[in-house]
């Protein structure tokens, strides 16, 4: 059994959270058990399903003090750990040292394009030469993340894409749409766009907004799916574009798939992306997909993907270009969007790269151990 500790920041139902939870099938076949320890202010929302997922979750708040660093390398020690799985950017250089002082190899996932300049930009460099310096492994989740940490840090890394469970996301059957429509209280001849995700910035939700508003078509509703910025930025924007009753903010909710299944097609307008598992996961529920620049490393994945530049204009017409086809031609690009998925996202790709990479840490550790300093020399 290799045993792994996982560091995040506050438990959310975002990117590396739901890929720990679709990874432990996986994960379990390879031998491999995994704990977290969460470091955001609260455990979070999300640690009840990771709980669910078999993961013993930690929780410990940041702080930047000497104790916190003592604390996270006690229970380093203290969990009979083979590696550490770093997922975070804040202190992701800290959490290195203290676990390499452990004795324990380390795994640092980059899962985001930052966008660091200027003299932070010179301070991320430095931490990531001294990671790698130490030996930690660098992954990037896509091309995208990868390129960015070549230029913008000069720093290699290994790729291993992310993936989604497709044991959740998948086609709906005729019963299972008409169900869905009929709980989001959708009319008959509604035209609906799920949207999934949360409302920073990066993600340009008010170019979508604007662009339902553009196409002046009272069929269209537009399915905001995540949590909302507590001034309900979007939502004022709506109102004022007098589409308030068009678009439907659902909140943040556990099932995305349904919500999926009401819609006849799928919109990631984002500036900046790393990933995008929302739109993975809207492929594999067999919805056309319109994706913008920063998801490109999506480009010849399926056919039923249509580019879009990320302003209101062009994803009004990207929308009525999909709205314009036939209703079985959608379906077909859906379906074959969920087969493209099926194959590419699957945990056994992303979730399997893992293991295999573990099983090699975890032996290389066990054949050459590092020796343990005391806690107190973690400090001096």
């Amino acid at each position: 059994m290799i045993r792994v500790l996982h560091i995040l920041n506050e438990l959310r139902p975002s990117g590396a959270e739901v890929m720990l939870t679709a990874a432990r099938r996986e994960w379990n076949r390879a031998g491999i058990q995994g704990d977290i320890l969460a470091t955001g202010g609260t455990v979070g929302v999300y640690a009840r399903e990771l709980a669910d997922a078999g993961y013993a979750i930690n929780h410990l708040p940041f702080r930047r003090e000497p104790s916190f660093f003592a604390q996270v390398f006690k229970t380093m020690s203290a969990g009979n750990y083979d590696l550490v799985h770093i997922h975070t950017e804040r202190a992701n250089v800290a959490y290195g040292v203290v676990a390499r002082w452990a004795g324990l190899p380390v795994v640092r996932t980059v899962h985001a394009v930052f966008p660091f300049a200027g003299g932070l930009q010179l301070r991320r460099k430095l931490e990531r030469g001294l990671l790698r310096l130490l030996g930690c492994r660098h992954i990037a989740i896509s091309n995208t993340v990868q390129n960015n940490e070549r230029e913008t840090f000069a720093n290699p890394t290994e790729m291993i894409g992310n993936w989604i469970d497709t044991s959740r996301f998948a086609p709906p059957t005729v019963g299972e749409r008409y169900a869905a429509r009929q709980d989001m209280g959708l009319a008959k001849d509604a035209f609906a766009i799920a949207m999934v995700g949360n409302c920073e910035a990066a993600k340009n939700h008010r170019a979508m907004i604007e662009a339902v508003a553009a196409l002046k078509d009272p069929r269209i509703v537009l399915l905001h799916v995540g949590c909302e910025d507590p001034a309900h930025g979007e939502r004022n924007v709506a109102e004022k574009l007098g589409i308030a009753t068009q678009v439907y903010f659902t909140g943040a909710r556990s099932d995305v798939p349904e919500i999926l299944h009401a819609a006849d097609a799928f919109v990631m307008p984002s500036l900046r992306e790393g990933f995008g598992n929302a739109a993975a996961e809207a492929m594999a529920a067999g919805l056309p997909v319109v994706l913008t620049p920063a998801l490109g490393h999506f480009r010849g994945v399926a056919p039923g993907i249509f580019w879009s530049q990320p302003d209101a204009r062009s994803l009004a017409l990207a929308i009525l270009q999909i709205m314009r086809m036939p209703a079985g031609a959608r379906q077909d690009l859906g379906f074959k969007n969920s087969l493209a998925a099926a194959r590419q996202f699957a945990p056994q790709q992303g979730a399997g790269a893992y293991a295999r990479l573990y099983q090699e840490l975890a032996g290389s550790n066990r054949q050459a151990p590092i020796p343990q300093p005391t806690a107190q020399g973690v400090l001096q």
